[in-house]
């Protein structure tokens, strides 16, 4: 079996990096295990391609104007690799199809969606996940990893170290990498009308294309709670530290999970509802519209107990050990997966 793993996976302004965050978490647990991640990344508005190179990941860039499959199917065959990982699945399952045939090699397909797909192995990290609704989904022989056990949790977050005695309570406001709606400027201005003392982190993604819109904001109105963060590289920290975190659907619930931190939850994009609609059920989240985060924030810091349910209700839900799960899936798997 060769140690090459190629994973397919795309960023852009407009999709976040979220898929990307993902599999370079993946990566690195793949690295430690000995197999060898090489990235092929179509060039994309608003891409973090560069965040491969500097964390020293192989990457191949796919020009607009290459044919997609048939270039990976190549990379694939050149490698000699044991493995192709798929991650957008949005591809589709013609695309994969066309790959298997290319290449007879196994196919991993990471999808939140329930989409179908011709793939020896499904990863479907989300809370709202099992086996019997992925099922359906994949043909009869497919591995499916399904759950929060599988979410892939950054492994900066490993030795982080709550701090839950603050003087004054700080919020993190994080709503990915793009926010392409500019959503943070309005909570930004919704928090600024709060009359209570505490520290505001706000966070920015690196492909958050309204960064000076949000920083000319707080210039107009300065406010000493606000504190401007783009891209921190202490995120964890930020994250371990605050009181009350207000974050998207996305890949920061599983975070705030795993550190048990009382989240109010917004959905600002379709595949996020899913996720927020499932943890809000467990009261593992509180849901809320964008234009209710202030009042939400208010209610909940005025509100030990609910913070505490909330605490309560996410724990075991993520223990850190997914991308070790889906590593030793993809090491165990039979050899006649090809044959899918």
């Amino acid at each position: 079996m060769s140690d090459v793993v190629v994973m397919r996976c795309d960023s852009s302004r407009d999709m976040g990096i979220g898929h990307l965050s993902r599999c370079v978490t993946l990566a690195h647990c793949m690295m430690r295990s000995g197999l060898e991640p090489r990235f092929v990344s179509r060039v994309l508005p608003g891409d973090q391609r560069a965040l491969l190179r500097q964390q020293e990941l192989s990457v191949i860039d796919l020009q607009t104007d290459d044919a997609d499959a048939a270039t990976l199917a190549s990379e694939a065959n050149r490698l000699g690799a044991s493995w192709i990982l798929l991650d957008p699945p949005q591809l589709g399952i013609d695309y994969e199809r066309a790959v298997g045939r290319l290449t007879g090699i196994p196919l991993a397909v990471i999808d939140g969606q329930f989409r179908t797909h011709d793939c020896a192995l499904l990863l479907n990290p989300n809370a709202y996940a099992t086996r019997q609704n992925c099922e359906a989904t994949v043909p009869g022989n497919c591995v499916i990893l399904a759950g929060y056990q599988y979410f892939l949790l950054r492994e900066s977050f490993a030795d982080v170290v709550c701090n839950e005695r603050a003087e004054t309570p700080s919020i993190v406001v994080t709503l990915g990498g793009a926010d392409p709606d500019n959503l943070t400027l309005s909570i930004c201005q919704q928090l600024a009308r709060l009359a209570m003392e505490a520290i505001f982190h706000v966070v920015l993604g690196p492909a958050n294309p309204y960064f000076e819109n949000v920083t000319a904001f707080l210039a107009e109105n300065p406010d000493p709670r606000f504190r401007l963060h783009r891209q921190p590289d202490n995120f964890e920290n930020l994250l371990a530290d605050c009181t009350v975190c207000v974050s998207a659907g996305g890949v920061t619930l599983g975070e705030a999970a795993f550190l048990r931190k009382p989240v109010i939850a917004l959905v600002i994009a379709e595949n996020q509802r899913r996720t927020v609609t499932f943890l809000a059920h467990r009261s593992a989240v509180i849901a809320a519209e964008p234009s209710e985060v202030g009042d939400a924030v208010n209610t909940l810091l005025h509100d030990a107990d609910r913070r505490d349910a909330l605490r309560a209700a996410q724990h075991g839900l993520v223990d850190g050990r997914g991308a070790a799960r889906v590593v030793s899936a993809l090491l165990d798997a039979p050899s006649d997966l090809d044959d899918h």
